[in-house]
């Protein structure tokens, strides 16, 4: 079982994981997009050592999206691990489809992060 970079916890919900991979090619495993927000504000890894940044699709186990091209569903209802509450989705159309009659909001990487700080 993978740990949680961050929090050192077990990652068990494969729905709400996350990776960064360095540009020597370590890897840093996250439970929940806020394990992996704290991770990053701490500057524990210079973003220019950082060559890519993964989300899980949360429709589809271990298909992992880059978090500049996803689309972020945020709800309390989610109860994610860590409570980042946010579930990456492919594209903002299927963020929306998976809202449908929910309470929750759609954010781009750049808006999640912010609000996650």
């Amino acid at each position: 079982m993978d740990e949680c970079t961050e929090c050192k916890m077990t990652i068990v919900d494969k729905k709400y994981g996350a990776e960064i991979i360095s540009t020597k090619g370590k890897i840093y495993k996250f439970d929940d997009v806020i394990c992996m927000t704290d991770f990053m504000n701490a500057s524990k890894l210079a973003e220019n050592d950082i060559k890519k940044i993964l989300v899980i699709n949360f429709e589809k186990e271990n298909d992992f999206l880059d978090v500049n091209q996803a689309s972020f569903y945020v709800s309390d209802d989610l109860h994610s691990p860590m409570n980042g509450n946010a579930a990456a989705f492919v594209n903002a159309q299927q963020a929306i489809l998976f809202q449908a009659g929910k309470q929750g909001i759609i954010m781009d990487w750049k808006e999640l992060k912010e609000n996650l700080k």
